[in-house]
């Protein structure tokens, strides 16, 4: 599989390496697609690919960039699970259709809403540390969730459905956080976020934009 590659840069003496897709890869038909892609590709490796866990071990061969690169393409290869799910992305007239609501309520939950020390709260946005996973969906969920993820990252202001959301929230939600307070403001938001209005118009232009390169259709 030749859709990602290694890429190595040094700074201040420090050298490292990062994995991500390709979109320049060789195949000149697929550049339109593996651009557009580009986020939706990362997701799916960084969730499902045995390499992007092996890959802190290779920290320790650095410098030498051939045999990082080796040993990615090594855990690549053998990754057979990987493949099968990364090559079902390039199905066409499937078959397979997810509801909006269903879209929304998966991106509600790349605003992952956590703890911070012993009574703060903190947002972040990550391809891997959040309730996603956490939903039920069907054989086609890793495509639904990275389609999400692709949306989020293409938006100009993806903080602003998170700050709607908290400003709709009473402010009591985030007092004094105990465990409980914590999971009340983040379904709380998770709950507005999955709403609103905005983000429902940004996913299904979204998914007109990308519609020829995604395996699902889409019903309202």
């Amino acid at each position: 599989m030749d859709r990602y590659d290694v890429h190595f840069g040094e700074q201040e003496g420090e050298y490292y390496f990062y994995i991500a897709p390709d979109s320049l890869t060789s195949h000149a038909a697929w550049h339109p697609r593996d651009t557009a892609m580009w986020a939706f590709d990362l997701y799916l490796f960084d969730n499902y690919a045995e390499a992007a866990y092996e890959q802190y071990a290779w920290e320790d061969l650095l410098p030498d960039t051939a045999r990082v690169r080796s040993a990615f393409q090594h855990a690549l290869g053998k990754d057979t699970a990987f493949a099968k799910l990364y090559q079902r992305s390039f199905r066409s007239g499937s078959t397979s259709t997810v509801l909006i609501d269903t879209l929304m309520r998966i991106a509600a939950r790349f605003y992952y809403l956590h703890r911070t020390g012993t009574t703060g709260l903190d947002l972040h946005l990550c391809t891997g540390i959040n309730r996603v996973k956490e939903l039920a969906h069907d054989g086609d969920g890793p495509y639904y969730a990275a389609f999400c993820y692709q949306a989020i990252r293409d938006m100009d202001d993806p903080y602003l459905y998170y700050r709607k959301a908290k400003e709709a929230l009473p402010d009591s939600l985030y007092s004094d956080m105990p465990t409980d307070r914590v999971l009340a403001a983040e379904q709380g938001l998770y709950d507005l976020i999955a709403e609103d209005i905005g983000l429902r118009e940004f996913l299904l232009a979204e998914y007109a934009r990308k519609e020829p390169w995604l395996c699902f259709r889409l019903a309202r």
